[in-house]
């Protein structure tokens, strides 16, 4: 459950420190026979007066969980082992308040064969402490865009595709499309992302 609900009120959690466990496992060799028939590929050699049914001896190692091993004359069959480890429970984000990214567009302006707009991104958790100096990446993702359009479209001209937030946590950026593609409808999925956080966003002119 998210840390807060709609009133920013904080959500009782409840959480398992740690749990162990210990499986018990037996592996049981066995033998198997597979009848083959040289006919079936035609890059083996046919055996002559013997015939073309032959029989093939395989062993295979079956896995079953189990806490003791079965009865059996020939205990050099079944080796039984023990895997144990530990499950340990890690809040989200390390206990801390989540980090939430907001983007804001703004345009577009025509000029010059193509249509600017204005990215601005904010970073802020939910405290709304601000995140300076904190790295923003933007980046076009080409191929979800062209499944999109269901054609190939001219990829966008950033003024800057990263940067550091200044002291109120937001960074700006311009991206300039090409107007031909702008004006046809095309739709364009830009990506942003600081650190583990990120969201996606579709610039298009319906």
């Amino acid at each position: 459950m998210p840390p807060y609900d709609e009133y920013g009120r904080p959500n009782t959690m409840y959480q398992l420190p740690y749990l162990d466990f210990s499986l018990q496992v037996t592996s049981d060799f066995e033998s198997t026979t597979q009848t083959t028939n040289t006919k079936a590929n035609p890059s083996l050699p046919v055996m002559p007066a013997i015939g073309n049914i032959g029989k093939v001896q395989s062993g295979l190692i079956r896995f079953n969980p189990q806490a003791t091993i079965p009865t059996s004359t020939n205990q050099k069959s079944h080796i039984a082992s023990t895997i144990s480890g530990r499950f340990v429970a890690v809040l989200p984000n390390e206990g801390l308040p989540q980090v939430n990214l907001t983007v804001a567009t703004q345009g577009p302006e025509i000029k010059g064969g193509i249509a600017s707009f204005t990215i601005t991104v904010s970073i802020a958790n939910t405290l709304n402490e601000k995140f300076p100096n904190t790295t923003v990446e933007f980046n076009f993702d080409v191929e979800t865009s062209q499944n999109i359009n269901g054609v190939i479209v001219t990829p966008p001209v950033f003024s800057s595709m990263e940067g550091k937030t200044n002291l109120n946590g937001e960074l700006t950026t311009t991206i300039n499309l090409n107007i031909n593609d702008y004006n046809n409808g095309r739709t364009f999925l830009i990506r942003v992302n600081s650190g583990s956080v990120s969201k996606s966003i579709a610039i298009s002119k319906t």
